[in-house]
């Protein structure tokens, strides 16, 4: 059961956690170079899509 686990959440908590990154790493990058993030709006997007995601596998699987 546990490696089952494992296996549901891998997706998603791979997808939020590099979804995230780009999201700060553009933000870093607008704030060094004083311009406006061009793509971290899409980045935070598909971050909060692998949040919904993992909390749906999260609440799926038994206790």
């Amino acid at each position: 059961a546990p490696s089952e686990f494992r296996r549901k959440i891998q997706q998603p908590c791979t997808k939020l956690s590099s979804e995230s990154s780009k999201a700060l790493k553009e933000l870093a990058s607008a704030i060094k170079n004083m311009t406006h993030p061009s793509s971290c709006d899409l980045h935070l997007q598909n971050s909060k899509a692998a949040a919904e995601e993992l909390k749906i596998a999260l609440e799926a699987s038994p206790p």
